[in-house]
């Protein structure tokens, strides 16, 4: 598990980083009831049914290149979002923290921190169909790009998969104003 990865927040939402996710109450119970939800099993490659035993291998195993947080709301898990070789990123939201902004938020978070690091744009692969989670990437400031070659199967839906980008904030070019004599 990457030991370097920091606490993010803003003024509603705080990332966690996974090697502090056992601190939180109850966020066993939160992942399996999370992960169970119709629209997680319906967009993502979560296992169905979710089960303790998969929380618990999640819980204590980020693969490696990963970095993972977790959205924490009043003290509780709210959801999750990594950081993946690629620099594509991959996040999942609680039933009952959706609507609230916070993904698009945890995408902000998540970029500025990629940026500070060197990271040139990132990357989102959405369902073309999925338009919660492309509505929260837009207004996370991605931009649509192309869609990709080849379509995912997910429990007998065929998706077709959007791929959004964010770049980095260009340096300004100097100018004859912004040198020093």
């Amino acid at each position: 598990m990457p030991t370097n990865v920091p606490l993010l927040r803003d003024a509603e939402l705080t990332l966690l980083p996974w090697s502090d996710v056992d601190s939180l109450p109850g966020v066993r119970a939160d992942i399996v009831a999370t992960s169970n939800d119709p629209a997680m099993v319906r967009w993502t490659t979560v296992p169905h049914p979710y089960t303790g035993s998969h929380a618990d291998e999640f819980l204590a195993t980020v693969p490696d290149g990963v970095e993972r947080w977790a959205y924490v709301v009043d003290g509780r898990y709210a959801g999750s979002i990594e950081l993946r070789p690629g620099d594509v990123l991959g996040y999942s939201t609680a039933p009952w923290a959706r609507g609230r902004g916070l993904t698009t938020r945890a995408l902000r978070l998540v970029a500025a921190r990629a940026f500070s690091r060197g990271v040139k744009h990132l990357e989102l692969h959405i369902a073309v169909d999925n338009s919660a989670s492309r509505r929260a990437a837009e207004k996370a400031g991605f931009t649509y790009d192309c869609l990709l070659s080849e379509p995912v199967r997910l429990r007998g839906h065929e998706d077709t998969l959007a791929r959004y980008v964010l770049r980095a904030p260009e340096e300004p070019e100097p100018n004859s104003t912004s040198i020093a004599p």
